[in-house]
């Protein structure tokens, strides 16, 4: 008989919060340039990587304090819907508390992932650069896979195919990033 382990159970919404993540995290950066404020972002702040780091800074605290309650309620709700189903201490399985190292562990684990992958996220946005308003699937694609379709023969999220690399270089060195 093999027993399952409560604490990936109750930790099984992480994979639909990675994609949510890697969505707001890459609307971070090219929700500005949809709209053209990143010129009056950069106009105020010159030191381009100034603006990254904010950003970068934002997401990353919005990421671990909504991480840190959603994995919360996560293993609360999962402890007690295990519970109702049987699996607890008495038939075999581990209590599901974060008073456990295991679990404790697996916690923190799951909410220093996900403010990885929205930096993650964050820094595939900023290199792929701006965006056409409404088209982010370049970026969510390259940030996670479920988070948009691919395209074939597109690179930097511009059709560059047939143009060689060094239209996507200087593509790229245009907007500085």
């Amino acid at each position: 008989m093999r027993l399952l382990d409560p604490a990936k159970v109750s930790l099984t919404g992480i994979d639909l919060g990675q994609a949510i993540v890697a969505i707001v995290a890459v609307t971070v950066i090219s929700g500005e340039y949809g709209t053209g404020m990143i010129r009056l972002t950069l106009a105020a702040t010159p030191r381009r990587w100034l603006v990254l780091a904010a950003k970068a800074a934002v997401v990353s605290a919005a990421t671990l304090v909504t991480g840190a309650v959603a994995v919360l309620a996560s293993v609360q709700a999962g402890g007690l819907l295990l519970a109702r189903h049987g699996v607890t201490a008495a038939h075999g399985y581990q209590s599901l508390s974060l008073g456990q190292g295991p679990v404790l562990r697996a916690a923190a684990g799951s909410v220093l992932y996900l403010a990885l992958i929205a930096l993650f996220s964050l820094g595939i946005a900023a290199y792929r650069g701006p965006v056409h308003p409404g088209h982010h699937e370049p970026a969510l694609a390259a940030a996670h896979p479920l988070a948009g379709p691919r395209r074939a023969g597109r690179v930097g999220g511009r059709c560059d195919a047939g143009r060689g690399p060094a239209a996507a270089v200087q593509g790229r060195l245009s907007y500085g990033w």
